[in-house]
């Protein structure tokens, strides 16, 4: 062992095969730093007054050795980096159990250590893409505080297209930025909403409920066209009750009998 002295400071250097140790006599890696105060510190610095390039530089046998090469941890210019010239993944981690990785394309997986979307776990992808999945439960909560207003926002070139948002403590809008909105099935139109209409898409194309599926009251301010889109065609009011006919013949006539024609209804019966 060969053993150092530092003057001045009095901390002792050893040096124990391949390993040093400082202000230890028994290091127990490489290189082994003690001291008995309650605060330690490692600096590296340059006192040069221009453009620096400070870094600590982690390299084997699989890196390479050069300057492109291995883990780079230092300031560089106004810049500080924790880099890796290698084509694998940063890993990162708490209580012995890996929390973040970042992958060599760039992914940043929390939860998860490959990209993909099926897995449960965060993945952030570099071109834009989010993947959030979790098992059993929701995987996205957007919670806005103190007002009412936009949930989500929705924009195409950056230009706002639509929005989730809240009215109230428990009302969701389904917004449209523009005049009108539109309800699509399989990536085709199907209904629009405008200001003051809800309407399908395609003209004549569309049942409102269905033989097994029917809705069950309908309340109207206004009129129902049935059949066309004529005045004539227009139901704006409905009566409902009996009567008794009166059937009276002379000089051996035919008699006639029928209902009372009123907005469309046809006759009953003829003899």
């Amino acid at each position: 062992m060969i053993h150092f002295i530092i003057p001045k400071r009095g901390d002792r250097i050893f040096n124990r095969l391949t390993w040093v140790g400082i202000g230890t006599s028994s290091p127990v890696n490489n290189l082994d730093v003690a001291s008995s105060a309650t605060s330690v510190n490692a600096v590296v610095r340059s006192t040069s007054t221009g453009s620096t390039n400070v870094a600590f530089r982690v390299q084997d046998g699989t890196t390479g050795t050069g300057s492109g090469d291995g883990l780079y941890l230092g300031r560089a210019g106004t810049s500080n980096y924790l880099w890796t010239y290698e084509n694998e993944p940063w890993v990162f981690g708490t209580n012995g159990t890996t929390r973040m990785t970042i992958d060599s394309s760039g992914n940043v997986l929390v939860g998860k250590t490959s990209s993909d979307s099926t897995t449960a776990g965060v993945d952030l992808r570099p071109e834009g893409v989010g993947v959030f999945v979790r098992d059993a439960n929701r995987p996205l909560i957007a919670n806005r505080l103190t007002d009412d207003g936009e949930l989500i926002q929705f924009r195409k070139d950056g230009t706002a297209v639509g929005s989730i948002d809240n009215d109230g403590a428990d009302r969701l809008i389904v917004n449209s930025e523009n005049t009108t909105g539109y309800l699509a099935v399989d990536g085709a139109v199907k209904f629009r909403w405008r200001t003051n209409d809800f309407i399908p898409h395609d003209d004549n194309a569309k049942d409102l409920g269905v033989s097994g599926a029917r809705f069950k009251d309908l309340y109207l301010s206004g009129g129902v066209y049935l059949g066309g889109t004529g005045s004539a065609n227009k139901l704006d009011d409905y009566e409902e009750g009996t009567f008794v006919p009166t059937v009276t013949a002379t000089q051996r006539q035919n008699a006639t009998m029928r209902e009372a024609r009123d907005r469309g209804i046809h006759p009953l019966a003829t003899q």
